[in-house]
């Protein structure tokens, strides 16, 4: 499966890629920025692992665009926000899963 990891956290993106990696996943990573979403697009990826959190764009505007483009893999939004309320609009936002 190739997965992408959308961190801008190098250490926490690091421990991600090496984890997936070691199980036998094919890894890229995106920094955060504009160019997630356009490594999103691609549609190379299997599956998106990306943080809620990030300094450029976050991962709720990132989904929102992703789905309004029609990229349909699925994805698993990851943060330390763990409200109710925060994951449902990690849901509304066109994620498959949110993880607090």
């Amino acid at each position: 499966m190739r997965v992408l990891i959308i961190e801008d956290d190098s250490r926490t993106a690091r421990h991600l890629m090496r984890s997936l990696s070691e199980s036998g996943h094919l890894m890229g990573h995106a920094a955060g920025g504009e160019t997630d979403l356009a490594m999103a697009l691609e549609r190379i990826y299997d599956v998106l692992v990306l943080d809620r959190r990030m300094l450029a764009l976050d991962g709720l505007t990132l989904m929102r665009c992703l789905r309004a483009a029609n990229a349909s893999m699925p994805a698993l939004l990851s943060t330390a926000v763990c409200g109710a309320r925060d994951g449902v609009e990690g849901l509304q936002s066109g994620c498959n899963r949110y993880l607090a």
